[in-house]
């Protein structure tokens, strides 16, 4: 497990410290810098990648750009920072258009 995260490297060490797993910090998603530092640093290929995350418009789209399997889930919390309000707006709308073409997406538990 690595940790791919867009804040600062003191928040994420905080965050992930105590279960002794490795990270990259500003990753900038939904840029690939992050997922290609951590495929690089570990020598991984591709297709033994996956990113998990809460978050369309930034986790699953940069997966997407990295080439790399991806799964959505639902958020932990319930209010999200300033920015990430952003993100939620525009990733209803596509969300949305998903929908439209899709039909009605539903998580699901367990895998």
């Amino acid at each position: 497990v690595v940790v791919v995260s867009n804040n600062k490297h003191s928040r994420v060490n905080r965050a992930v410290s105590r279960f002794g797993v490795d990270f990259v910090s500003r990753a900038m998603k939904p840029f690939t810098r992050g997922i290609n530092k951590a495929i690089k640093r570990y020598g991984f290929d591709r297709d033994e990648v996956i990113m998990v995350g809460d978050q369309l418009m930034t986790d699953i789209r940069a997966a997407h750009r990295a080439d790399i399997q991806s799964v959505l889930v639902r958020p932990l919390v319930k209010s999200d920072a300033w920015n990430t309000r952003i993100n939620r707006w525009r990733e209803r709308r596509v969300w949305a258009k998903l929908e439209e073409k899709y039909g009605k997406i539903q998580y699901q538990k367990g895998i």
